[in-house]
Parts: C-alpha cells; sequence; structure tokens
C-alpha cells in the first residue's frame, strides 16, 4: 500500500467507528496495579484499596469482587488512604498542581471534597484514626507537608520537609504523626495554634 492510497483511506469515514461510539464501555474487573510504593496501597477490616492509574480499585476480600473509584481529572494517582471503617478514601496526584480528593464510598462516588495547595504530587496521604485530620506529604519537589480539617475544607497547618518520607503513621489519640523515611523519624505535634 502507498502512502497516497493511505491517505484516501483515512479520510473515508468508517462504518464501523459510528457503531462503536453509540456504545458506552463499562470497567469490569482490572488485574495489576501501579505501584512502585506501599503508599499506593490501603485496608482496613474487609476492604483492600490499590491505584491503577487514575483509578482506585476496592477489593472486598470476604466477596472477592471489585468495586471501582475513577477520578474524572484523569492524573495518576500517587497516593491513598482508607478510613478505618471504610467509609471514606483519599487519593494524592501526580503532576503540576494536584489535588489531594475525598470520595465518600457510601455515596455517589462521582463527587468529591478537593484540597489544593501542593504544587507537586503528593507522595502520602493519610487519615487520622477518628478521622478528623488528614495529612498530605508533597514530593521532594514540592518540600510541603499539610494538616487538614478536611471535613471543613480547611488547611490548618503546614511545614516545610525536604527529606525523603517512606512512611506516615498517625498517634491513637490524634496529637500527633509520625514519618519515617531516609535517615530519618521524625515526631510531628499538633499545638494550641494548630500548627505542626
Amino acid at each position: 500500500m502507498t502512502s497516497c492510497s493511505a491517505a484516501k483511506r483515512k479520510s473515508k469515514p468508517s462504518a464501523t467507528s459510528t457503531i462503536v461510539s453509540q456504545f458506552q464501555v463499562t470497567l469490569e474487573h482490572v488485574l495489576g496495579f501501579t505501584s512502585i510504593s506501599s503508599s499506593v496501597v490501603s485496608q482496613n477490616h474487609s476492604t483492600i484499596a490499590y491505584a491503577a492509574g487514575c483509578t482506585v480499585i476496592l477489593y472486598d476480600k470476604s466477596t472477592q469482587k471489585q468495586d471501582f473509584v475513577i477520578s474524572t481529572a484523569r492524573k495518576t494517582i500517587k497516593s491513598l488512604s482508607i478510613t478505618p471503617d471504610g467509609r471514606y478514601l483519599a487519593t494524592g496526584e501526580c503532576g503540576h498542581d494536584p489535588k489531594v480528593r475525598i470520595w465518600d464510598l457510601a455515596g455517589d462516588r462521582k463527587s468529591c471534597i478537593e484540597l489544593g495547595d501542593h504544587t507537586f504530587s503528593i507522595e502520602h496521604v493519610c487519615f487520622s484514626p477518628k478521622i478528623n485530620y488528614l495529612v498530605s506529604i508533597g514530593s521532594s519537589h514540592d518540600g510541603y507537608i499539610y494538616a487538614w480539617d478536611w471535613k471543613n475544607k480547611k488547611k490548618l497547618t503546614s511545614n516545610r520537609c525536604l527529606c525523603s518520607i517512606r512512611r506516615i503513621a498517625f498517634a491513637a489519640e490524634e496529637s500527633y504523626f509520625v514519618t519515617v523515611g531516609n535517615r530519618h523519624v521524625k515526631f510531628w505535634y499538633f499545638n494550641s495554634k494548630s500548627s505542626v
């Protein structure tokens, strides 16, 4: 086939493409996931949540069925956290001007609370045990840790952190959280002025 005939062939509308555009594609099952760290996997007593591109797969351990949360922002999900009761899911995106999104898994899963302020990839998100707070940690290029009153869409405090963080965990009483990374363990305390 010559390039001339290929150009003519492309210019003709295809009957098949017209028929296909009338149908809607539905996601039924995901095999595999896009994870290079444990920050894109979270679980509670019954559900394992993990990321695959801009989709979060919710795998029910008892029924062995999958459910999905698909981000309409179409940005790759870099981190996630599911609440202990399984009601809320927080996701952190990668790329420029990423958002933290909190999804109500008992709701329609199409709308979410959106939190901004990071300029580059969000490496970690973590709910506090009583679900009062959410911490988001930016990449080394971003360099910020934010603590949120996420229900009221309010940033409580921020702090610079230029070291690489591998894991985050909250204390049971929610008065502080701990970050662990290359050659460091840091304790971040909330004080009376809501700063870390």
